[in-house]
């Protein structure tokens, strides 16, 4: 239960004060929730009050952190197994959200319905990749012959080319007004006419340069940069070798020499998958070797990437070392979210997740996405019972709670010395009656204690629950201010946060530990 009141003397810290309640004296620090995020790459001694050791199902926030929201049925019918694929088509004014199953494809615009068979009897394989261009959607897989949608009529894509067989096309990108395509296990690729789309395609034979011949390895994505968003010289030709390599060309035209020349070739780390990844800004960013990196311009500057990990370094090469060989490893960005989906087996799927405006990461677990998608400017996924689901949308995943977690770094209060606990007041704001479990760990010692459970209550009625006239509604936020009950000791404390929402918008903002300072352990 909180604790009775008690006088505050500011002591010459702005963290810690001073506490006198009684006989004895006592302190308290107040830290920040760490809005730095998720923290795997640095020691766990030493990470600072606005990093995490865990942070599960929370999105770091400027200065706050707030449970992530969750997902809504959007369509069924997409099969019955593993949805393979999500597709916008965008012609002029029509918009189509195309997916596919493992021999299918479905029109799965309309929501709250059963998804529109479009194509049916193909080869089961993996995912597609495709693009918009000349008023159609192109889909390649390197097993099936490419399809072409322009959102009233389904057909095979006219396109041929000396040496190409087509059914292994397994990529297809848009430069410059042309299209590009390549087979699977080639190193080579294939471009088309200015403003053509399939039609005969021209090879070009990247095998051939010394430095990819030395190598070997085959192409595992090509992606358009502009580095500083403009046009002409600043936009690149990138080509992705399953070698770690990265071939970068400039220009318009891969027939004239004089219109088209190598930047250079890079080594930058072993790419992961085709889908990994996804372009912010300037940069191309994906998971390459055991880390999540940015090509930049710098990349072309120096022929390397640029020093230094991201802070969920560890994680990342963790999950490398579990989980490459599984199939679902994409990228993509929706609003301020940078997103790695990360197949921990063929039914469990996590994401790493970065916020792009202060490069703090987190974990969402709970959300198993078999692949992922944009359309109309909101973000969907596909599940494993033939369903497309909308991420990020009310407060629960599916109708079943989102269960959140959050352990701090570890905090000894800029003293050595024993601290005996007594309180903790998490200062948070929820939309309505939730439960959180406080629990204590002291010196490195990774079990916590049972924990308290904190109790923040929407203070008045309920909508569509309580009778009208006859109660004062609930503000839109209620806001928890106790301090609450702890014990334990050590030198060092770690914080654990976890919970439960299906109805609820949680954000936390600060953290207040009330303690007795002993001697030396």
């Amino acid at each position: 239960m909180p604790l009775s009141a008690i006088a505050v003397r500011r002591a010459q810290s702005r963290r810690i004060a001073v506490v006198e309640q009684g006989q004895g004296t006592m302190q308290i620090a107040q830290r920040p929730v760490p809005f730095g995020g998720l923290n795997s790459r640095d020691a766990a001694g030493s990470l600072p009050p606005t990093d995490a050791r865990v942070m599960d199902n929370i999105f770091p926030e400027p200065g706050a952190v707030r449970v992530r929201r969750g997902y809504e049925l959007h369509a069924t019918g997409v099969g019955s197994g593993d949805v393979k694929t999500i597709a916008e088509l965008n012609v002029g004014t029509t918009k189509k959200l195309i997916a596919f199953s493992s021999t299918a494809a479905f029109d799965a615009t309309t929501s709250g319905a059963a998804a529109t068979s479009l194509k049916t009897g193909l080869t089961e394989s993996g995912r597609w990749d495709w693009v918009n261009m000349n008023g159609s959607i192109v889909f390649v897989d390197g097993t099936n012959a490419p399809q072409q949608y322009d959102g009233s009529t389904w057909a095979n894509l006219t396109i041929s080319g000396t040496g190409l067989t087509v059914a292994n096309i397994v990529g297809i990108q848009v430069f410059k007004t042309r299209s590009f395509v390549w087979m699977k296990n080639s190193s080579d690729f294939f471009y088309s006419a200015a403003h053509a789309i399939g039609g005969t395609m021209t090879l070009f034979a990247l095998s051939k340069l010394g430095a990819i011949t030395s190598r070997g390895g085959h192409i595992v994505a090509i992606e358009p940069w502009t580095v500083d968003g403009g046009a002409g010289q600043d936009d690149f030709f990138v080509v992705i070798m399953s070698t770690g390599q990265v071939v970068v060309y400039s220009g318009t035209d891969p027939s004239d020499a004089d219109k088209w020349s190598l930047v250079g070739v890079y080594d930058v780390g072993r790419p992961m998958s085709r889908d990994g990844f996804v372009k912010h800004g300037g940069d191309l960013t994906g998971l390459l070797g055991n880390d999540y990196k940015r090509i930049t311009s710098e990349t072309l500057r120096t022929g390397s990437l640029p020093v230094g990990q991201s802070k969920i370094s560890g994680l990342a090469a963790s999950a490398v070392e579990n989980y490459a060989a599984n199939d679902g490893w994409q990228a993509i960005i929706h609003d301020d979210k940078l997103i790695f989906n990360v197949p921990v087996s063929s039914t469990v799927f996590y994401q790493h997740v970065q916020n792009l405006a202060t490069q703090s990461w987190c974990r969402f677990k709970g959300i198993n996405s078999r692949v992922w998608g944009s359309f109309d400017g909101d973000l969907y996924f596909g599940d494993g019972n033939g369903q497309i689901q909308k991420a990020f949308s009310g407060n629960s995943d599916g109708g079943s709670a989102i269960n959140w977690e959050m352990r701090t770094s570890w905090d000894s209060f800029e003293t050595p010395l024993l601290k005996r606990m007594t309180g903790i007041r998490p200062y948070l704001t929820t939309t309505g009656t939730i439960t959180v479990n406080v629990g204590l760990a002291y010196d490195f010692n990774t079990t916590f204690t049972s924990g308290q459970d904190v109790v923040s209550v929407a203070k008045g009625g309920v909508w569509d629950t309580d009778d009208w006239d006859l109660v004062e509604w609930a503000p839109d936020e209620t806001a928890q201010t106790d301090m609450y009950a702890v014990t334990g000791q050590g030198s060092s404390v770690g914080l654990r946060l976890k919970g439960q929402t299906t109805d609820q918008e949680v954000s936390l903002f600060r953290i207040d530990y009330m303690y007795t300072a002993g001697g030396v352990i």
